[in-house]
């Protein structure tokens, strides 16, 4: 082999392996998400609040994230079907797994009791320490199997969500049970409540961690999730994650760093 061929092969390898070690280029990222509130919609600054975490943990990655917003199952099968990248307000689950590709958590979701300061109770042991006060619930929800059973229980039935809210400033219940973030985001709307009033009572009564996904369809999934993590982890980090959460109203958000306390 000749001198020039061997200096055009090494020059071919130092190529490909620069290539190899580059980043994925910095590119659009075409989002399905879904209208459901506070999380995301179109009527909400910034697109809701996890859309406003999303935009940034993407933009510190790099990528230039397009939201548009479908009814869910569509979102879904677009993204199965890899006419979009990334699914939002998605669960896991080991069928979905095989189709999409998971982040890891982007936050907890949370659903438990919230009171009043001013009522003293940040904690329980056992639900038999709840039979003295007056609980908000929805009607026909279902929040955690010995709750849900606990006829001991003096439960309050609402008719919707946001109805807890005037109900529990108003001293008609002691305790709502509720999404925690839900709720946070609907007192921080009203001008006649201050957020800072409410106490989350722990353990919550069920906890689920919230994703984002992208479609095994598309040829980079891999490296877009990557660069999502690193992006998420990078605002956790630097206090972006807090005070996107915090200018929504949410003062409370479990980032998914450590698993909440939970009796179920």
């Amino acid at each position: 082999m000749s001198f020039l061929n061997k200096c055009f092969q090494t020059a071919l390898l130092a190529i490909a392996l620069n290539f190899l070690v580059q980043p994925i280029q910095a590119r659009v990222i075409q989002i399905a998400t879904v209208v459901y509130e506070p999380f995301s919609s179109p009527e909400l600054r910034e697109g809701g609040f996890q859309t406003a975490l999303l935009r940034a943990a993407f933009k510190a990655a790099g990528h230039e994230p397009k939201f548009t917003f479908y009814p869910w199952k569509r979102a879904l099968a677009m993204t199965i079907a890899g006419k979009a990248d990334f699914v939002t307000s998605i669960f896991f689950n080991e069928e979905r797994n095989k189709v999409l590709l998971f982040s890891q958590t982007v936050y907890v979701s949370e659903i438990g009791l919230i009171g009043l300061k001013s009522l003293n109770v940040s904690h329980y042991s056992s639900l038999e320490d709840l039979e003295k006060y007056r609980i908000g619930v929805l009607a026909g929800a279902i929040y955690e199997d010995k709750f849900d059973k606990a006829d001991n229980l003096q439960k309050i039935v609402v008719h919707e969500d946001k109805n807890g809210v005037p109900m529990l400033f108003n001293n008609r219940v002691d305790l709502v049970a509720t999404n925690f973030i839900y709720f946070q985001n609907k007192v921080a709307q009203s001008d006649r409540h201050d957020v800072n009033e409410l106490q989350i009572v722990r353990p919550s009564l069920s906890v689920r961690p919230a994703y984002v996904a992208a479609s095994r369809r598309i040829s980079d999934h891999s490296e877009i999730i990557a660069d999502f993590n690193r992006g998420m982890a990078s605002i956790k980090a630097d206090g972006t994650f807090d005070r996107i959460a915090a200018s929504f109203g949410i003062l409370e958000l479990n980032d998914g760093s450590k698993a909440p306390d939970n009796n179920s």
